[in-house]
């Protein structure tokens, strides 16, 4: 799993959803909360949060051109790539932070990747968790 520290920027709540946006570094994050509990309304801006995501939900782009529906599009260099027989666990350099990418062997090698690349990392905003720090 995926960490990043980071503080509440925006919080909107309609039913038992709520949006999250949460900043790291200069980087702002978005998340999708479904099925929130009932403590995420007391949350205030400026709070300390965790930013928690699945290495299995991170992907990776070489040339990205044009607008995507995922909201978390962010720029990494690549540290080391661990190949199995069928994944690629990639080790990213994000600011401060070290993140993990899992892909399919076949991607990796489709992609070109390679140590000292830069790639940009993708995740959807439903996957993100946020939990108070």
């Amino acid at each position: 799993m995926n960490r990043l520290p980071a503080a509440l920027a925006q919080i909107d709540i309609d039913g038992g959803m709520a949006f999250i946006a949460a900043d790291y570094l200069q980087y702002r994050f978005s998340a999708m909360l479904l099925g929130i509990q009932d403590d995420v309304a007391q949350w205030q801006v400026g709070q300390a949060v965790e930013l928690a995501f699945a290495e299995n939900d991170v992907a990776l782009a070489v040339d990205l051109h044009g607008q995507i529906s995922l909201r978390n599009r962010f720029h990494a260099q690549i540290e080391h790539i661990a190949n199995s027989p069928l994944l690629s666990r990639v080790t990213l350099r994000f600011g401060e932070q070290t993140l993990h990418a899992l892909i399919t062997r076949s991607s990796c090698e489709s992609l070109g990747l390679h140590c000292g690349q830069s790639v940009e990392w993708l995740v959807k905003s439903n996957a993100m968790q946020v939990n108070r720090a």
